[in-house]
């Protein structure tokens, strides 16, 4: 989740390539996590539709 909490593109090839991976979803991109915190959801939810699935 690192990459889309804080994306270093320059600097990590992995973030660049999941980066790029996810900009590339046309219509719906689904990411799935074991677990996501509370802090990462309320950050994540200012730039995305998240829906936890239980």
């Amino acid at each position: 989740m690192g990459f889309l909490l804080k994306p270093d593109l320059d600097g990590n090839e992995d973030h660049r390539v999941n980066y790029v991976a996810c900009s590339r979803a046309k219509k719906k991109l689904y990411i799935c996590v074991p677990e996501i915190s509370d802090e990462a959801h309320t950050i994540l939810s200012t730039k995305f539709i998240i829906r936890k699935l239980y």
